[in-house]
């Protein structure tokens, strides 16, 4: 699955891919953000480091749907 957002400070797609490997499934979750200005830079200043948290976090129940 894709999916997308853009503004004028940040340009988003988002890719979800589920894969079953037997009786395990994998998630993979792929971020591209393209910066656009000033104000899109500081906004991604505390997102980035969070991300790498929040998002396996946030995808990890899909897994077992």
């Amino acid at each position: 699955m894709l999916m997308g957002d853009q503004d004028k400070h940040l340009g988003v797609v988002l890719s979800l891919h589920r894969r079953q490997e037997g009786p395990n499934v994998l998630l993979t979750v792929t971020t591209v953000v393209h910066v656009h200005n000033r104000m899109g830079r500081i906004y991604m200043l505390p997102v980035t480091p969070m991300h790498k948290l929040i998002a396996p976090a946030t995808m990890k129940p899909l897994a077992s749907a």
